[in-house]
């Protein structure tokens, strides 16, 4: 055991600090300000990895939390030890530290854009089966914790995870629409099928003044309050852009191209069968639905790009796609920080500027953290 001084926060969550020899060591839940006492358990030359035994003395970031499976050791939150005002400052920390290490780009200074309620917030959840009950996975572990009272979760679908028994299952998804109450739930049967067994009906959410479809099996943000987040950040590149065409990639179910296409050809990108559906639903004769992978799609001229990509980023095959549009704007919305440095450096390195990077805080009491960066083309 050894004791350190957490100075910052990494991405993913965990606090960093030194040892005397100067190897880092990365203490899952240390917050910057913390003295701790802590157990190595795992270590390399560079770098080690350690748990908190214990808080010698806590950083003024530091809260008891609030949530009783988090002391039963759920792995779903990792920052409900932290303030709520803390967090935001720590993932805005997290953005800017790995623009400037990993990113090589510090020209531009993150600013923070945002939040979502602290708890109740989530309307969509992902959860593992235990004894025909929903929970999340212990912290470094495939051990199942039942979590009836999940904070996070919109109050109906915590009290689906409270009430309901999914026999036979494996995996359940249970989305909630904040509009009209209706709940979906989609199951992995617990016989070793793989994937997913997405069924029902599609529920109805209003989000931007709208109604979306979303089907079973498609991707929506944690609720309708942080779309219409991304989209107010969104809407000034694309209202700075050129006339011309919007090219909406990995554009799900057309949450953008509905919200900001209008009075311009929109192209939407999306690998998911079932969002692709959505997305002709939902956009009707305003857009062309194009099924296939980013990486796959043929592209073409436009005077606008936004990109919402997974959490491994663009990479160079996606941003090769978003430069082969000629666009001279570009949006791209990322949810993880050091993806999002990476493809930035990309762009850059490819002659766009980035031009602006604003954090938001879409899922509270964890470490996730979304970006929306503007990139422009250099007058």
């Amino acid at each position: 055991m050894i004791e350190l001084e957490i100075d910052r926060i990494a991405t993913g969550g965990d606090g960093v600090g030194r040892e005397a020899s100067g190897r880092v060591v990365f203490v899952h839940g240390g917050l910057p300000g913390d003295v701790v006492l802590v157990e190595l358990v795992r270590e390399k030359k560079k770098m080690a990895w350690a748990d908190i035994v214990e808080v010698v003395r806590p950083s003024p970031m530091r809260v008891v939390a609030p949530c009783p499976h988090v002391t039963e050791g759920c792995g779903g939150c990792d920052l409900q030890h932290a303030s709520a005002q803390a967090q935001r400052q720590l993932k805005l920390s997290i953005v800017t530290d790995t623009l400037q290490r990993l990113g090589k780009i510090g020209d531009v200074v993150p600013t923070f854009g945002g939040a979502v309620a602290e708890f109740g917030y989530r309307t969509t959840v992902k959860a593992s089966v235990v004894d025909d009950q929903a929970g999340f996975f212990r912290r470094r572990s495939k051990t199942v914790i039942p979590t009836p009272d999940c904070q996070i979760a919109h109050p109906a679908l915590r009290d689906v995870l409270r009430e309901e028994r999914f026999s036979g299952q494996a995996e359940v998804v249970l989305r909630v629409s904040t509009a009209t109450g209706d709940i979906a739930v989609s199951a992995a049967p617990a016989s070793g099928a793989v994937g997913m067994a997405h069924s029902g009906s599609p529920i109805e959410e209003v989000a931007c003044g709208r109604t979306w479809r979303l089907s079973p099996g498609t991707f929506f943000q944690s609720c309708p309050g942080a779309v219409e987040l991304l989209v107010d950040a969104v809407a000034p590149v694309v209202a700075a852009a050129p006339e011309g065409p919007l090219v909406d990639l990995y554009g799900g179910v057309g949450v953008f191209a509905g919200a900001l296409g209008a009075g311009r050809k929109v192209t939407v990108v999306e690998a998911n069968v079932a969002a692709c559906a959505d997305a002709a639903f939902n956009l009707g004769s305003d857009a062309t639905v194009v099924a296939s992978t980013v990486e796959a799609w043929k592209p073409t001229p436009a005077a606008v790009v936004i990109a919402d990509p997974p959490r491994a980023g663009l990479g160079r095959a996606g941003v090769d796609v978003v430069l082969a549009t000629g666009a001279p704007a570009v949006a791209l919305v990322a949810c993880d920080p050091a993806s999002f440095a990476r493809d930035a450096r990309l762009l850059v390195d490819a002659g766009m500027r980035l031009e602006s990077a604003v954090v938001f805080d879409l899922f509270p009491q964890t470490s996730h953290v979304e970006v929306v960066g503007a990139f422009g083309r250099p007058d």
